[in-house]
């Protein structure tokens, strides 16, 4: 059964191999995406040699453990290669690409490599940093809007996060997040915190494992939220009023419900984004704030509180 265990492995990986050699062979309009399947590539021809030394009589622990990690890698890259593959589709702008890669190059490394991928996901999203590929931002755009040019803008929101990782953001701002929390839930909110959680001393809610459980989420909350102002902001100071006018047409009025724990209630995100706008001289739209609805508040106790 050890045998076949290994046998198993090998064959997926030397499957997704052959298939990343017929990906290298498309027209792709530049170059990036084959240096991203070739480095893909690698790592999967070491991982297959790592499997080609196992010896039958192996530890079954030991078989398992290097099968299994296999196996993640496969999960991991399957999708980036359907990633790569969509970034030849017609429907991308590849007349933004340019202009794109130099913002990418400006903010973060100067060796940075951007690929831009035609996505069936209705918002634009980015990959977080993948080890894999060093010095890689890949964006993903919704494919309907192919032709809209304020998808431009929304891609310096998207690549606001990889500036948010480059910079070690978070840990710049975690300590002060947490001691904002703190205060707040020991001062203005104390009472709230108290009737929620009446078994545990808020005076010092760090010392009991409770109490970091709780205060955990509330951090996570506002480290999340922290990351997309500061993604909004990034994408405001890059492309000024047309960020404005690219966030209006893709997210007005928002939609209906509980507001997303990683995201402000849209109402406060449209605030601060009038709010950053005013202060750099920017032209606000009118009726831009107006736009917006305002989203629910959960109802549960804990979570309304931590929020």
């Amino acid at each position: 059964m050890k045998v076949f265990t290994t046998d198993h492995a090998k064959k997926r990986i030397s499957a997704v191999v052959d298939e990343i050699e017929r990906l290298k062979q498309s027209e792709f309009p530049y170059t990036q995406p084959r240096d991203a399947l070739e480095l893909l590539a690698s790592e999967l021809r070491r991982r297959h040699s790592v499997l080609n030394k196992l010896q039958p009589d192996a530890p079954v622990d030991a078989i398992n453990e290097a099968c299994s990690r296999s196996l993640d890698e496969l999960h991991a890259y399957v999708p980036l290669l359907g990633f790569i593959l969509r970034s030849t589709n017609v429907r991308n702008a590849f007349e933004a690409y340019s202009p794109l890669l130099r913002l990418a190059q400006s903010t973060l490394e100067p060796n940075s490599k951007l690929i831009v991928s035609s996505e069936w996901e209705y918002s634009p999203f980015v990959y977080r940093p993948i080890g894999s590929l060093p010095g890689f931002v890949l964006i993903g755009l919704p494919a309907p809007e192919s032709s809209n040019p304020l998808l431009v803008p929304l891609a310096g929101h998207e690549l606001g996060h990889s500036v948010w990782v480059n910079r070690g953001l978070s840990q710049e701002f975690k300590e002060r997040i947490e001691e904002g929390v703190l205060h707040e839930l020991s001062t203005s909110r104390r009472k709230d915190y108290e009737e929620v959680f009446p078994h545990i001393q808020v005076e010092d809610p760090r010392d009991g494992k409770s109490a970091r459980t709780t205060l955990m989420l509330a951090y996570t909350w506002a480290l999340l939220q922290t990351e997309e102002i500061f993604c909004d902001f990034f994408g405001l100071r890059l492309f000024a009023e047309s960020y404005l006018y690219a966030f209006t047409y893709l997210i007005s009025p928002g939609r209906a419900g509980s507001r997303s724990t990683n995201y402000p209630n849209i109402k406060q995100r449209v605030c601060y984004l009038g709010k950053a706008a005013e202060a750099r001289g920017i032209s606000v739209p009118v009726g831009f704030q107006s736009a917006f609805i305002q989203q629910d508040e959960p109802d549960e106790k804990a979570s309304k509180l931590l929020l």
